[in-house]
């Protein structure tokens, strides 16, 4: 044992819920109401690092030379172990904070500042990563690839949900964008002069559905056109498209990726046109279960009074970065329900689920859990022992 872990639990049991809930609704109101889209997190990132830098957190800002990132550690009796608590705050275009990223924010703050009173009786670190650009762009992808977690054992984040479960599968992905070219004409008098680059594209959507019967359960591959052409009597010369395109494996990934892009050089090439490819940000690696975090977790969320499951691989909560911090170090990415199963993610109806008094007041219970296992990790020599084995005998 690092340190005698009972006293400093009950401490967090018993008054946890007075210190912290007050403030977790002001982060969970303010970050839903500015509701910032990816790396344009400013004013998000800034009320958060102010916020920890108030409650006695040293505070670095712009962190890895990410504008919008930030970390922010208090240190015990001793600078070792260190867990790290991830902050997410981008929101959705148009649909705000439909993934409950403002959530996360409370989550992440309330956990850090119901271990601030104990700090002085536990060993190691706290830190607070402040990590951007969640649901494009990858943030977590670039703080990992920086070196942001080199220094830190353990990181734990906690997701909104409509139902919760401490294990869940999250899916390889890779952003890919489609640029189709063709050649103008008048799409009256003279089409049969014109290459049309929207008829690539379009035949490039239905190539894709046809490949779906062809692939495994766990790949999905979804996108939108993004240009579609300038003019209705003009034929489009130009057209462009986004895609998701996710698979269990970075491996089965990068398979299923060619095969997409077969799909869409086939289309240009019977429409007569061309097209380009561009990765438009990192991949983001599949989530790597820890069993020793996640009876931790479990047990705490007992603790507080959270129902809950085990879950597994069977469990599919789609794709995230935190996939990435899982592949370099020990990780935690738990799922809580703040709504009832009928209420999906990314759906208008759960931005409003995500303002709700219930979804505050599960947040704030699972802070305190998610504080109790930063305890038990901080504490327990044998239980981080365990957790690095976890992750050193895990595979992919």
């Amino acid at each position: 044992m690092y340190c005698e872990s009972h006293q400093v639990r009950d401490h967090v049991l018993q008054n946890a819920k007075d210190e912290i809930s007050a403030t977790m609704r002001e982060v969970a109101n303010t970050i839903y109401g500015l509701s910032e889209i990816a790396f344009e997190e400013r004013q998000s990132a800034a009320y958060l690092a102010d916020l920890l830098e108030s409650a006695g957190f040293s505070v670095t800002r712009g962190y890895c030379e990410m504008p919008t990132s930030f970390r922010a550690e208090m240190c015990g009796s001793r600078p070792a172990p260190t867990v790290a608590l991830i902050a997410e705050y981008d929101a959705l275009p148009k649909i705000g904070h439909a993934c409950g990223h403002n959530l996360i924010s409370s989550c992440t703050i309330g956990a850090a500042l119901a271990l601030k009173s104990v700090m002085k009786d536990l060993p190691g670190r706290i830190v607070v990563i402040g990590a951007p650009a969640e649901e494009s762009g990858g943030g977590k992808a670039f703080l990992v690839e920086r070196g942001a977690f080199k220094d830190v054992d353990t990181a734990i984040i906690a997701h909104p949900s409509n139902r919760t479960f401490i294990a869940a599968r999250a899916l390889a992905w890779e952003p890919l964008r489609m640029k189709f070219y063709g050649k103008p004409a008048h799409a009256g008098s003279s089409p049969h002069e014109g290459v049309n680059a929207l008829n690539a594209i379009i035949e490039t959507f239905n190539s894709i559905n046809a490949l779906r019967q062809h692939v495994t359960s766990d790949v999905r591959v979804h996108g939108i056109i993004t240009h579609g052409g300038d003019a209705v009597n003009v034929v489009p010369a130009f057209t462009q498209g986004d895609f998701l395109v996710r698979a269990g494996t970075v491996d089965h990934l990068k398979e299923t990726v060619k095969r997409v892009k077969a799909c869409a050089t086939g289309a240009a090439l019977s429409a007569g046109a061309t097209v380009e490819f561009e990765q438009t940000g990192p991949i983001y690696e599949p989530v790597k279960g820890n069993r020793p975090l996640e009876e931790a977790m479990a047990r705490n969320l007992e603790a507080v009074g959270v129902p809950y499951a085990m879950g597994g691989s069977e469990v599919n909560m789609g794709s995230t970065d935190v996939g990435n911090v899982s592949q370099a170090i020990p990780a935690l990415h738990p799922l809580y329900a703040i709504s009832g199963p009928e209420v999906i993610s990314h759906t208008l109806e759960f931005a409003r689920a995500s303002d709700s008094e219930f979804a505050l007041e599960r947040t704030r219970d699972v802070a305190i859990a998610m504080a109790l296992t930063c305890v038990d990790v901080l504490c327990d020599a044998g239980l981080l022992g365990r957790v690095k084995d976890a992750f050193a005998a895990e595979v992919q």
